[in-house]
């Protein structure tokens, strides 16, 4: 399929990258209501504690507005669905990854 709800977080360390995939249609927090932007306002950032998945925080990376309308980039890798987030550095696409059986 070229569409999915999932959210890509990667974090890397001494041992590699660890990536997780949060899939919105199964669970999550307000994240799920972000809309994507290739110039997001909104940065996501995991952060660990006692639970194997990271939690996905949410920090601004831009002056946000009263009005202001919050986004975030859905991950890195282009897909095939068209981009409208109307920003002047659009990519054209939507990112998409390809989901392993796992994604939470």
């Amino acid at each position: 399929s070229t569409r999915n709800y999932t959210l890509t977080i990667r974090e890397s360390s001494s041992s590699g990258c660890l990536t997780t995939h949060i899939d919105a249609s199964k669970q999550g927090t307000y994240l799920r209501f972000m809309n994507h932007s290739c110039k997001p306002n909104v940065k996501v950032v995991p952060m660990r504690d006692d639970y194997i998945y990271p939690r996905a925080t949410c920090w601004t990376c831009a002056d946000v507005k009263k009005g202001d309308e919050l986004c975030i980039s859905y991950g890195e890798t282009l897909g095939q669905v068209e981009c409208w987030c109307g920003s002047v550095s659009c990519r054209g696409f939507l990112p998409w990854e390809p989901l392993k059986s796992d994604a939470i």
